[in-house]
């Protein structure tokens, strides 16, 4: 589910400088990701969540709490409602909601916590734990992964004014030993063998246990022995410590030793807290994990396996257990850290394709030579539209999805066609121009080619560009044999991701307002209400084309906004119901996503906020798997109306704009899916603001 306040919040920071510059990048990054991956009840998905209700859930807000996001974060907030509605019933998944509610810092949850604690230690073992209750996994007897999972949920609580009996840990400083290998790491259970995962896993529950015993048993030959194995644990991490995979004893397999690697990494940044040890072995444990996991990212923000991993991430970037346990901020990064050497990546969906292009076109090229041969002054171009070059004009072209045909195409005579755009640097940016084409090109930029390149139609090409504040000219050149030349330009970080200080525009100016309609996903609400102007007509029936102008429309799946005078079947035979004229199409883009449809008016008194829409039915059947919602937002998000709406007929849903009578304010409109489907296309015929009757 998208942020009710944010259409896609993404990193203010462009090329970090140092590591810690990239870490931070890398943290909001993560959080932006996980906070956009969250479901519209307020769940978050992995593979986990079908056996372990709950669990994905709560590891998302322990790992968003510990990054930063505050506690009456509406993603929080769905979250723990969707939390306590579904209350967990598994080892794992109550010990973590236990870390997510400490970590919020919240007297509220403090009699949550305990409950949760002793819920604990009623579904403990003959000494430690296994999966719990109703778990598919029950019958596998104990296991140290759930065994620390647990302890650490009890080690938490104990903020919260919960006690565990001092025999829990007296029993964890008993049995966790025979966990251990004679090379001194430890293994999940009896059976497997061990892993850097599970050392840290038995490193964990000996450091607490021994710290919760008397001090008259610390003298007591198990004691003793515990004492000894946490040694063990100790020299074997110095010893095997890597970060680019989980270390295990000599001859087990390479994909064993990737098995829960970001688990892993938690746990080194857990035990390494709890021991306050800034290295482990010759290690610096911290500034070798994080120049991993800064190369790891994707550019979209997550890591490797989605959810729980990027959980992990982001829970030792933020170095979770060091604030949970000390008072002071952690020490920052060593001076001499610089800065990760990232490979290009491919662009992700954060990726910023640019939609707007002035263009000109086309010249003769009828035995393809004029490649070579300027047909302006390329190295000064900066046209605006409606400037000539000879008997041509420039155009604004324009369009959601950015794949374009050369200005006036046509088959079968060679053709020569220029684009234009602006690219705007808010600072230093070292950003990868991806560039997709179908005949011959040259892209320059301030007047110097950045690239040549025969016929494409592959994959794209990575353009690597070092940016300088200010403005930047680029000029594409096209060529065309006779079939059409699309292309497209997409621009992103070396990591595939948001080039947040990076803006294209036809404009001088980098903030005309004209750019949030067609880059809509990279700007806040805050900013659309800011900057939109005012719309004086407050009836809008979609009725003629240039109505769909009169809003923005983001997170449209497969492209523009499609408009019918009539009620014609759109892509791919999708129908209205009948009796509607002038309609528009808008589609969620997925589960994680919402089709938006945005308004700014100034509200007048006695009116309501009118939409009238039908699910297509091509598709659902009628079937009433799509869902609206209404909504104002002024500084903060009020939502209005919430509902399914059912096909094949059109559904008019209302909401009272009294309470904010006479300001100005932003219109919202979302479209979503309800079930499981994936997508969701909505008919619009009107979203009008009416007199209330």
């Amino acid at each position: 589910m998208r942020s009710a306040v944010v259409l896609l919040m993404l990193a203010a920071v462009g090329a970090a400088d140092t590591l810690g510059g990239q870490v931070n990048d890398g943290i909001e990054r993560g959080v932006a990701w996980l906070k956009a991956a969250q479901r519209r009840d307020g769940s978050f998905h992995s593979g986990y969540s079908a056996k372990f209700p709950g669990g994905t859930t709560a590891l998302a807000v322990y790992a968003l709490a510990k990054s930063g996001v505050a506690r009456d974060d509406p993603c929080i907030l769905a979250a723990l409602a969707h939390l306590r509605a579904r209350p967990p019933a598994h080892v794992y998944s109550v010990a973590t909601l236990v870390l997510a509610l400490d970590a919020l810092r919240d007297p509220a949850h403090d009699e949550w916590i305990r409950d949760l604690a002793r819920w604990l230690e009623k579904h403990r073992g003959d000494s430690l734990w296994n999966y719990g209750p109703k778990s598919p996994h029950e019958t596998n007897g104990i296991d140290l992964s759930n065994t620390q999972f647990a302890a650490l949920g009890l080690w938490a609580a104990e903020r919260h004014g919960h006690r565990a009996p001092r025999e829990v840990w007296r029993d964890l400083v008993r049995s966790v030993p025979d966990y251990q290998e004679e090379g001194g790491s430890f293994r999940y259970a009896p059976g497997y063998r061990g892993s850097g995962g599970m050392t840290a896993a038995g490193i964990t529950l000996l450091t607490l246990g021994l710290d919760r015993i008397g001090s008259s048993e610390r003298d007591r030959a198990w004691a003793r022995k515990a004492e000894a194995s946490l040694a063990k644990g100790w020299d074997f991490l110095s010893r095997e410590f890597a970060v680019e995979s989980n270390p295990a004893p000599a001859g087990v397999e390479e994909w064993v030793r990737r098995d829960h690697l970001y688990s892993y990494l938690y746990g080194i940044e857990r035990i390494a807290a709890l021991a306050k040890r800034d290295r482990i072995g010759e290690h610096d444990w911290y500034q070798e994990g994080a120049r991993f996991l800064v190369a790891e990212q994707d550019g979209d923000g997550c890591w490797r396996g989605g959810v729980i991993d990027t959980c992990w991430a982001l829970l030792f970037l933020r170095r979770a257990t060091f604030t949970a346990t000390h008072a002071a901020a952690p020490p920052d990064l060593p001076p001499g850290a610089k800065p990760v050497e990232i490979p290009v990546k491919p662009p992700g969906e954060q990726a910023l394709d640019v939609r707007r292009w002035l263009m000109v076109g086309p010249f003769p090229d009828p035995e393809l030579k004029s490649l070579d041969t300027a047909l302006l002054d390329e190295a000064r171009a900066s046209p605006r539209s409606d400037d000539a070059e000879g008997t041509l004009r420039w155009q604004d072209v324009s369009q959601q999805y950015c794949w374009f045909r050369s200005v006036g195409a046509g088959r079968g005579v060679g053709k020569i066609t220029y684009a234009f755009t602006n690219m705007h640097v808010s600072q230093p940016t070292r950003a990868v121009l991806w560039l997709e084409f179908g005949d011959s090109v040259r892209v320059f930029l301030d007047g110097k080619e950045v690239h040549r390149g025969g016929a494409g139609r592959g994959d794209p090409v990575p353009v690597e560009v070092n940016l300088d504040v200010g403005t930047h000219r680029l000029l594409w050149k096209l060529q065309d044999g006779g079939q059409g030349s699309p292309f497209r330009m997409r621009i992103a970080t070396r990591a595939g991701g948001f080039a947040a200080s990076v803006m294209p525009s036809l404009e001088e100016n980098a903030a005309a307002d004209r750019n949030l309609r067609y880059h809509p996903e990279f700007f806040t609400l805050q900013q659309f209400l800011d900057r939109l102007p005012t719309d004086e007509n407050h009836a809008l029936g979609f009725d003629t084309h240039a109505d769909v102008s009169r809003a923005v429309w983001t997170r449209v799946e497969g492209g523009g906004v499609q408009w019918h005078e009539k009620g014609d079947a759109f892509w791919w035979g999708w129908r209205p119901p009948a009796g509607r004229d002038g309609l528009a199409l808008v589609a969620s883009a997925g589960e994680a996503a919402r089709g938006l449809v945005l308004r700014k008016v100034r509200v007048p008194d006695r009116a309501s906020f009118r939409v009238t829409a039908a699910p297509e039915i091509a598709v659902s059947k009628g079937q009433g798997d799509c869902r609206l919602r209404l909504g104002v937002f002024d500084g903060r998000m009020t939502w209005l109306a919430d509902g399914a709406i059912q096909g094949p007929t059109w559904t008019t849903m209302t909401g009272d704009l009294a309470p904010f009578a006479g300001r100005t304010v932003l219109l919202v409109v979302e479209c979503g899916t309800e079930g499981e489907r994936w997508y969701e296309y909505v008919f619009l015929d009107e979203a009008s603001v009416v007199p209330t009757e």
